[in-house]
């Protein structure tokens, strides 16, 4: 489904009447990891606007005017799309493709026409990408075929693979047993990316985020400084530093201690976490000392991303 525009109204291709349609401009540079709080600020007005009363129209995201494109973004705008459909908020997301050659290419070649597109044109295989997939806890078939992607593009053998199947793992898990409510459908997605010198992983969810479930759940362990200090807690809980309960049960597993390990080991580079209002970002420079930042506005979910040079 294309959108066209005429006489300055916007309107679906082959269908004759305007619709009920909510049109959201997307910044040029469309980034989370890199233009971070211009697009957190984007998807939340999308998300404010799809909740206003009576709604129930087609989402449309106009990309038209976006010159930079990452997979983050892309795979944030899926899962809105998917959130907002499953809670019968739209009717439908469409996409306004960029002008850019390279962004339009990008997302045809990143598998999203599995979730915003309904024309086979746009999606193009292509053996540099694991293209975007969602799933729920930890998917053995996932795993099994993001350490095949990883053992091609890396030309390591299935034994040096332990550091990037066990780091999927936990963060499925994480994502199942702490992410959600109850209520809740518990997803994550998964992109990866072969370039020259490294393969980048990015692995996000749309859940409350680090941040928040251990401010709520442990506020009374933290020091008072740190309520709103969201980089703090990320940083804590890549630590493992992580308060007990009353029933002396650890917040999340040793799956984030355990990333951050293999990160000081040297095996992964560039780490990167967003969650709520903080970031955390390591540069490979100093392993054990991340830049802390906390955004203005609030990141609906957690988002990782890492890169692993080549040999």
């Amino acid at each position: 489904m294309n959108i066209i525009k005429k006489s300055g109204k916007i309107y679906i291709e082959d269908e004759t009447k305007e619709l009920n349609l909510l049109l959201m401009k997307a910044p040029t540079n469309f980034s989370i990891i890199n233009n971070t709080n211009e697009v957190v600020s984007y998807f939340n007005q999308v998300n404010a606007a799809i909740n206003a009363e009576n709604f129930h129209g087609i989402l449309v995201f106009e990309l038209e005017g976006v010159k930079n494109i990452t997979a983050d973004a892309v795979m944030y705008m899926n899962a809105m799309a998917i959130n907002s459909l499953s809670a019968n908020l739209i009717n439908k997301a469409v996409l306004h493709f960029p002008k850019s050659s390279k962004c339009k290419g990008f997302l045809k070649r990143c598998g999203l026409g599995q979730y915003l597109s309904d024309k086979k044109g746009n999606l193009i295989e292509t053996d540099k990408y694991y293209t975007i997939v969602g799933g729920k806890k930890a998917d053995v078939d996932r795993i099994r075929e993001i350490g095949l992607f990883t053992m091609e593009k890396l030309g390591i053998e299935k034994k040096d693979l332990d550091f990037i199947t066990s780091s999927f793992v936990e963060l499925m898990n994480n994502t199942e047993q702490h992410a959600y409510d109850k209520n809740m459908d518990k997803l994550w997605y998964v992109f990866i990316e072969d370039t020259k010198k490294t393969v980048k992983y990015t692995f996000l969810d749309t859940g409350k985020g680090i941040p928040e479930t251990m401010r709520k759940t442990f506020i009374d362990d933290f020091i008072p400084i740190a309520v709103e200090n969201h980089s703090y807690f990320i940083f804590e809980a890549l630590k493992g530093n992580v308060p007990r309960s009353s029933t002396a049960q650890v917040y999340r597993n040793t799956g984030l201690p355990e990333i951050y390990r293999y990160y000081r080991e040297g095996k992964l580079s560039k780490l990167k976490i967003i969650s709520c209002r903080g970031i955390c970002e390591f540069f490979d420079s100093n392993r054990r000392n991340p830049k802390l930042l906390n955004m203005n506005t609030s990141f609906c979910g957690t988002l990782f991303t890492w890169e692993v040079e080549k040999l």
